[in-house]
């Protein structure tokens, strides 16, 4: 009966380790993740490394460095985004003032630029086209 008990010790101590072993590498997995959306981060691939933070969140959800990261990277995302629009309207105002000075080629080509910025931006591309069918019309 005593052998029965300390195998039974023994088997729980073995499970008890490979549970913390398990642990600790899932905590590194997430640090490597972390480490990762860092790198790509400064690499400006911030959609890789929104994804990295995902992954390491789902690993370990409780991860105050983690969690800070992934909250950075998600505003700086979202203002990316808005100075795309922005800059977008901006170059839209250029070809439109190249347009009204005669200047068909440069406002196309501040056009096509502001698409490639907002590519779902209605207006640039009727202006777009405004540009090119004047262009074609000389």
């Amino acid at each position: 009966m005593k052998r029965v008990v300390v195998l039974f010790f023994v088997g729980f101590l073995l499970l008890l380790g490979n549970g913390l072993y398990a642990q600790s590498n899932q905590k590194n997995d997430a640090q490597a993740l972390n480490q990762s959306a860092i790198a790509h981060y400064n690499n400006g691939d911030y959609e890789k490394a929104l994804t990295d933070l995902e992954a390491a969140l789902r690993i370990d959800p409780n991860d105050a460095a983690i969690k800070r990261n992934y909250e950075i990277i998600k505003e700086n995302i979202e203002y990316a985004a808005v100075q795309k629009k922005e800059l977008a309207i901006v170059l839209k105002n250029i070809g439109i003032a190249n347009y009204n000075n005669g200047e068909y080629d440069k406002a196309i080509t501040d056009f096509e630029a502001a698409l490639k910025l907002d590519p779902n931006n209605a207006d640039i591309k009727q202006e777009l086209e405004r540009a090119r069918k004047k262009r074609g019309a000389r």
